[in-house]
């Protein structure tokens, strides 16, 4: 499992990942923008590849997650920031 780094500030979430020192992953999550879900633990298939708008970000329960509106349904949901990456078009 890789290690996390979350950088919060203002609007905006960065979330870098790192497995054995080698940055796997960084995201610069701002508020309005699509990302997709997709997370390392092949276990966790809560919204797995699922596109979402972020609308905000919570941290009410120590953990910091995001405020997301579901592309497919339109319906609104919570998603870990250390989920998300940019949705990359073939």
């Amino acid at each position: 499992m890789p290690g996390f780094t979350t950088i919060q500030k203002n609007n905006t979430v960065t979330v870098s990942a790192k497995i054995d020192g080698i940055e796997v992953r960084n995201v610069k999550i701002e508020i309005g923008n699509e990302y997709i879900c997709l997370p390392f633990n092949k276990n966790k298939k809560l919204h797995r590849e699922r596109r979402f708008i972020v609308n905000g970000f919570d941290n009410s329960n120590h953990e910091l997650r995001a405020k997301v509106k579901f592309s497919d349904t339109k319906g609104h949901g919570f998603v870990d920031v250390t989920d998300i990456e940019y949705i990359i078009e073939d």
